[in-house]
């Protein structure tokens, strides 16, 4: 099986964050905001050209429907070193989850639902057209 080496650390309880934080030049102890403003400038980078892992949805792209605000994973991104970046945006969502720090990610449904194994309808695919 593939190694998961160095994900063991992120196995928490829900009162534990899976890291502490600590911004250069701030003398703030992390008692959770740094920890929660770290998560959140990730995700901003997620859904910029900043990391290849996302990309605009067509509506986005477009400039037309609804939910031009979402982001869908990018078909191109399929290299061993993006394989890496989406298992660990993974071990960030299990963390999340656990933590109650959830990630603000942009999704669409038909991404999300097969997350959470909720049934795909047409409907899903018809909002990102």
């Amino acid at each position: 099986g593939q190694s998961t080496w160095g994900y063991s650390s992120f196995k928490v309880t829900k009162e534990a964050n899976p890291f502490s934080v600590q911004f250069v030049g701030e003398a703030a102890i992390d008692a959770g905001g740094p920890y929660r403003e770290a998560i959140s400038q990730i995700c901003t980078e997620l859904q910029s050209s900043a990391l290849p892992l996302f990309i605009p949805s067509p509506n986005q792209k477009n400039d037309s429907g609804q939910f031009r605000e979402k982001w869908v994973l990018n078909p191109s991104a399929n290299s061993l070193v993006h394989l890496k970046m989406y298992e660990f945006l993974g071990v960030l969502m299990g963390c999340s989850i656990r933590t109650r720090n959830f990630l603000n990610l942009d999704l669409p449904s038909i991404v999300w639902k097969q997350l959470v194994d909720v049934m795909l309808t047409r409907k899903d695919l018809s909002l990102i057209h």
